[in-house]
C-alpha cells in the first residue's frame, strides 16, 4: 500500500536495479526523502458474500457490493521522518439499497528507526504512528438502507506498527523483497444509539468500547525483468472482544437486540500484478481475498493503483 518507488529511485544509484511499486497491501517500510511528494490513489470493489461463525464455518448472506476510492498521500518532512493522509469515500449498494458516502480516514507519521549499511544483512526498519478518525456515519442507521449507510466505526484508533524491510538480488534483474508488518490499533469508547455498526435496534443507547486490533502481514515482491513484478500479501488479523454498557434496544421482532462483540479472526492473502513505466511511475492491480475466518465476514476485493512518486 505505501510505495517502495523512491526506494529505487533514490536509495539505489545502479540503473539495471528494478523498479517497484511496492505490494498490493502491505507498507514498504521505505522512507520518503525529504521534500518528496508520493501518491497513490487506489480503487477497490468489494463484494462480501458470507459470515464466518466462531467455529470458523461459513454461512452465506447475502451479497453486499462496495465500490471506494482512497488517495494515499506521503510527505518527507526530514531524513527520519516522513507525513501521511489517507482520505476514503465510496457507495454501497445491495438488495436494491445503496447510498454514497465519505468513510473514516487516516494521517499519521513514519520514523525510521534503522537504516543498514549497503550489503549489510540487517533489514530496514521503520516505525508508523497513524490515526483513524470517524469520519464515517456509524449510528442511527436506517434500517430500510440494509446498512447500506454505514462507513465508519465511530471510534478514534491510534495505531501503532512496525515495518521490517529486505531486499534479495537473485540474477540479473531478478529480485526479491521481502516485508514484515506488525501492528496494533487501540480504540477509544464511542456513544452508540439505534442501529449501528455493532448491533442494536430501536431504543438502542450505551456505550462500546471496541477491542484492540492486531495486524501481521508477510509480504513478497518478485521482479520477472525490469518493468514487470509480481507481489503476495499474506494477512493475519486478529480482534480482541469489545464491550457494551447501556441499553441494547430491541429488534424489529420485539427481541432483544444483538449486539456484535466478540473477538474475531480472519487470514486473508492479495497476489497481484504490476507494471512500472518508469522509476516513478507504476500500476499496479490484484485481488485481495478471505481464506478463513471467525466471527468476521467473508469477501473478495479486486483492487487497483497508480502509483507516483515526485
Amino acid at each position: 500500500m505505501l510505495s517502495s518507488r523512491w526506494l529505487c529511485a533514490i536509495e539505489y544509484t545502479d540503473k539495471s536495479l528494478p523498479w517497484l511499486t511496492g505490494p498490493l497491501l502491505s507498507p514498504t517500510g521505505s522512507m520518503v526523502p525529504k521534500g518528496g511528494v508520493a501518491i497513490e490513489p487506489y480503487l477497490g470493489i468489494t463484494v462480501f458474500t458470507g459470515l464466518y461463525d466462531a467455529n470458523w464455518k461459513r454461512h452465506d448472506t447475502s451479497n453486499f457490493y462496495r465500490v471506494e476510492s482512497l488517495l494515499f498521500t506521503q510527505v518527507g518532512v526530514t531524513h527520519w521522518m516522513d507525513f501521511q493522509i489517507t482520505p476514503r469515500f465510496g457507495y454501497n449498494f445491495s438488495q436494491g439499497q445503496s447510498d454514497g458516502y465519505l468513510a473514516d480516514s487516516t494521517a499519521g507519521l513514519g520514523f525510521r528507526l534503522y537504516e543498514p549499511e549497503k550489503g549489510s544483512w540487517l533489514p530496514h526498519i521503520k516505525a508508523t504512528l497513524v490515526e483513524d478518525f470517524p469520519i464515517g456515519k456509524y449510528q442511527n442507521l436506517n434500517p430500510k438502507k440494509k446498512l447500506t449507510d454505514l462507513s465508519g466505526n465511530g471510534s478514534y484508533g491510534t495505531r501503532l506498527g512496525v515495518i521490517f524491510r529486505k531486499e534479495y538480488h537473485l540474477k540479473e534483474f531478478h529480485f526479491l523483497s521481502a516485508y514484515l508488518t506488525l501492528r496494533n490499533t487501540f480504540f477509544t469508547s464511542t456513544h452508540v444509539k439505534g442501529l449501528n455498526v455493532y448491533g442494536g435496534g430501536k431504543g438502542t443507547k450505551g456505550v462500546v468500547r471496541p477491542g484492540n486490533i492486531f495486524i501481521a502481514l508477510l509480504s513478497f515482491e518478485y521482479t520477472f525483468n525490469l518493468n514487470w513484478a509480481f507481489s503476495l500479501d499474506n494477512v493475519y488479523s486478529h480482534q480482541n472482544k469489545s464491550h457494551f454498557s447501556g441499553c441494547p434496544g430491541r429488534d424489529a421482532l420485539g427481541e432483544v437486540a444483538p449486539l456484535y462483540l466478540h473477538s474475531t479472526e480472519q487470514i486473508s492473502f492479495a497476489p497481484a500484478l504490476e507494471y512500472n513505466f518508469s522509476k516513478r511511475l507504476g500500476i499496479i492491480g490484484g485481488v485481495w481475498f478471505t481464506a478463513f475466518g471467525r466471527n468476521s465476514a467473508q469477501f473478495t476485493t479486486g483492487l487497483i493503483a497508480v502509483d507516483y512518486f515526485f
